[in-house]
């Protein structure tokens, strides 16, 4: 059985955990589908200031440095996504010990599914 976003409710116990896991998410989905342009447009950008001012910066080390600027912003949403903690047992959520699995639907270590609204050990209705 698995859960989604859309069913869970303020006053479920572990909302405010999901909802920063799905923040982080699309930090990253954003980083990462925006680094490319944003380095093309950052080096299109410098081009002129660079002629400006009379700077020997080339455009190739322009777009280096944006780029490398951008894929720093991948790296970390990603490592942030990575290390994001489970609500029920606080360890990294899709991290175990040498074994990352960013397309799991429950935690390594206690189990619980991706978005459940609270723990399904402690519901009735979950046991069945």
């Amino acid at each position: 059985m698995g859960y989604r976003f859309d069913f869970l409710r303020a006053d479920h116990e572990y909302y405010a955990a999901w909802r920063e896991y799905r923040r982080l998410r699309r930090n990253k989905w954003v980083a990462l589908l925006s680094c490319f342009p944003a380095t093309v447009v950052a080096a299109l950008l410098l081009v002129p200031l660079s002629r400006a001012l009379k700077s020997d910066i080339p455009v190739a080390a322009a777009g280096l440095i944006a780029g490398i600027i951008a894929f720093g912003a991948v790296a970390i949403t990603h490592f942030r996504q990575m290390v994001w903690k489970c609500p029920k047992c606080h360890r990294p959520f899709f991290l175990e010990l040498f074994c990352y699995a960013p397309f799991d639907d429950a935690c390594r270590h206690c189990k619980l599914p991706l978005y459940a609204p609270c723990d399904p050990a402690k519901q009735d209705w979950e046991r069945a």
